[in-house]
């Protein structure tokens, strides 16, 4: 990340979530990279497998966040 490669930063973590599918600290790192590249809607799909994987209150953190940078702030508070 901090060289700025944010594409292969992503296509690295596509692999990883493939060989990794039952990590949920893997899905919630892919979001906030996401996040960060203002995909929201593609962070929002990471931050939801995280949580069916396990229930943990940072994800929901990040998921409310990821959704008030996208500006669905009803979501965002229904998520906390």
């Amino acid at each position: 990340l901090a060289l700025k490669r944010y594409d292969d930063c992503v296509k690295t973590m596509d692999v990883i979530c493939k060989i990794s599918p039952l990590n949920s600290e893997v899905f919630k790192a892919r979001g906030n990279l996401l996040t960060k590249l203002s995909r929201y809607q593609e962070a929002d799909e990471c931050f939801n497998k995280a949580l069916q994987i396990v229930i943990e209150t940072d994800t929901y953190f990040f998921k409310g966040k990821n959704l008030y940078l996208k500006k669905d702030f009803r979501m965002a508070m229904d998520s906390l």
